[in-house]
């Protein structure tokens, strides 16, 4: 019997239709069948099976075998496309299934959103990015993704984390919108504490990327950010923590080495999660897992790849959001100001992170203080030199720092205190702060990406070059990440 033959294109269940899609694989005329038995959610449809039919295989994932007749009646499930050859033997077709481990997480999870590595039963490795339910209703992350698919595919892959599949999962928590993501590696925040040059790590050590390597991160995100703006996307949360390393064929690799370590004392578990208020919660996880990138599978040798990832601040040039989520110290000044939020403010983020990269030191370190604009604006003055008066009149504190001819008098953060004496440290520009890092650097090249960043890093919005116009910079020209 033919399963295309035997099997209803939709399944009817309380007088609605859902798609379904399943794996399959024939062996002497009998299919077996795999699925995340009795809790796991495809396209809103729950799965039950009877449980007589079911034998585990691990954890809550079971094997149903079942007679191609028995099919259209002990089970719900719609096999779409599954091609049968004359022999009749199949390879399993795209599904829809991904088998998450319940007890113990996998290496790789990333911020903010949760982020779970699991397994795609056709494909390999993904990654499931699971969004809250407050914002799964409709979120800009998910258009975004679905537009980068939809107008520049091929490219959109080279450059940016690909969108693989989406589907919703029904919590206890409401319904939560999950991202089908390719896995990737370490961000760039994170991988250069890895390199092996700095293992074990000395006193002595200034951490931070190889010239080769750092100008290749500049060069690729970059082209992503140069792509992004043509066809109309702001990232909105330009930083070396959403630059991504690509894996050496992660799918290869079995599951026991991705397996994240679950060792209270190694600090890669949380202790146990517990209610503010003492209360049970059955519904709270018994503990935490600390983030394992996976730094073992990543590509960091000559030829490596970096891709952007997280589109959860990003937006469309004509519907810039009302605060953006760019971190502290890569704000441009007009967002401190007067929270004018474009498409420039990417731009901005990627002339500190040349600084950074550079000479392995932020630009811009601004702690959490309670007065982190003041610390802000204060900082910009001095590297960069004083603010326009169009912006510095929005700056409603800026008389406990400066005179009325606005000359610097004091730098102690909320002012002079009664009896004290005001507090000025020295003033140090950003070439100064980028000649004493001392970068790997001849001199006219340090001339020559001193200039980039001033040229980058200019108050006025309007006058800042667009990614497009820095990538054709001459010292952009030079560097070759082509051939990678």
């Amino acid at each position: 019997m033919v399963l295309r033959d035997a099997v209803p294109r939709l399944v009817q269940t309380k007088g609605q239709k859902h798609p379904v899609y399943v794996t399959a694989q024939r062996a002497r005329g009998v299919f077996c069948y795999i699925v995340y038995a009795g809790c796991f959610c495809t396209r809103s449809l729950n799965v039950y099976i009877p449980r007589k039919l079911c034998s585990t295989l691990f954890g809550n994932v079971y094997a149903v075998s079942l007679e191609v007749s028995d099919f259209p009646i002990t089970i719900l499930h719609l096999l779409q496309n599954i091609p049968l050859s004359n022999s009749c033997t199949t390879q399993p077709h795209r599904s829809h299934e991904y088998l998450v481990s319940s007890h113990s997480a996998i290496k790789g999870l990333n911020r903010w959103r949760t982020a779970i590595q699991s397994y795609y039963i056709t494909l390999g490795y993904v990654a499931l990015k699971i969004l809250v339910s407050e914002i799964s209703g409709s979120t800009t992350e998910l258009q975004i993704l679905r537009h980068i698919n939809e107008v520049a595919p091929v490219e959109g892959t080279r450059y940016i984390t690909r969108l693989l599949d989406e589907f919703e999962h029904r919590g206890p928590n409401g319904v939560h919108k999950c991202l089908v993501l390719e896995p990737m590696g370490p961000s760039v925040n994170t991988m250069v504490e890895e390199l092996p040059q700095f293992n074990p790590r000395r006193r002595e050590m200034k951490v931070r990327y190889p010239l080769q390597m750092a100008k290749s991160i500049l060069k690729q995100s970059l082209q992503a950010l140069v792509f992004l703006h043509k066809i109309g996307i702001a990232h909105g949360d330009f930083q070396p923590g959403n630059i991504l390393f690509t894996l050496n064929d992660v799918d290869s690799t079995p599951e026991d080495l991705l397996r994240q370590e679950e060792d209270l004392q190694a600090g890669s578990i949380s202790p146990p999660v517990q209610r503010l208020d003492g209360k049970q919660d059955k519904w709270a996880p018994r503990y935490l897992c600390v983030a394992q990138p996976l730094v073992r599978s990543a590509c960091y040798a000559e030829g490596f790849k970096v891709k952007l990832s997280d589109m959860g601040g990003a937006y469309f040039f004509t519907d810039p959001p009302t605060k953006p989520v760019t971190p502290l110290g890569l704000r441009a000044p007009e967002l401190i100001l007067t929270g004018a939020v474009n498409n420039t403010v990417d731009v901005w983020s990627f002339g500190c992170l040349v600084f950074e990269l550079i000479t392995g030191q932020p630009l811009f370190c601004i702690p959490y203080s309670g007065m982190e604009d003041d610390d802000h604006l204060l900082s910009l003055t001095t590297q960069l030199g004083a603010l326009p008066d169009e912006l510095y009149k929005h700056w409603t504190t800026s008389s406990l720092y400066f005179t009325p001819e606005r000359k610097l008098f004091n730098c102690h953060l909320g002012g002079v205190a009664p009896g004290e004496e005001p507090l000025m440290v020295e003033q140090t520009s950003m070439e100064e702060s980028f000649d004493r890092a001392s970068p790997d650097l001849d001199e006219e090249e340090a001339h020559k990406v001193k200039a980039l960043i001033r040229w980058i890093l200019q108050y006025d919005p309007a006058k800042r070059p667009s990614p497009a116009e820095i990538l054709a910079d001459p010292w952009f020209c030079e560097i070759d990440v082509e051939s990678n």
